[in-house]
């Protein structure tokens, strides 16, 4: 699974929550200048301090509505990835497997392949992965809670 402590994995995510918000855009910064004042409070920073510019970035989880969008799309940008690959994740498994008989891969060809089928496993996953958070966001917490 993808590491969310990830600093630009985290802001990834927080790029496309912000992306596919739709309510009122005052909300999203009214909450991250109270984010800001809270963090000034307990890091004992004068008042004096400018607030930062508002950036799209550690925003967490925001509605269900929201993170089902941004599921959605990336869903769909993995899913439109996929289909401009010649060969199938299948296929290349396959060519993987014959050339582990037969040898008759070149040492680069070989590496091309593996490298494009570790791609489509990551995408593979990611769909995969916005499936399950999908069907979890649809259930009541107590039953989502026991799938997990």
């Amino acid at each position: 699974m993808a590491d969310l402590s990830d600093d630009t994995t985290y802001k990834w995510l927080s790029w496309m929550r912000f992306c596919e918000y739709e309510g009122d855009m005052m909300t999203l910064i009214q909450a991250k200048m109270r984010d800001e004042k809270n963090n000034k409070q307990e890091s004992s920073e004068s008042d004096d301090a400018q607030p930062s510019c508002w950036k799209a970035e550690n925003l967490g989880v925001i509605s269900r509505e929201n993170e089902k969008r941004v599921l959605a799309h990336i869903k769909k940008l993995c899913v439109e990835a996929l289909k401009k690959y010649q060969h199938s994740m299948q296929q290349d498994i396959t060519i993987l497997a014959e050339d582990d008989k037969d040898q008759k891969l070149s040492f680069n060809l070989r590496n091309c392949v593996l490298f494009r089928l570790g791609e489509k496993e990551i995408l593979h996953f990611y769909i995969e992965f916005a499936d399950y958070m999908t069907s979890l966001l649809d259930m009541k917490f107590r039953d989502a809670k026991k799938e997990t």
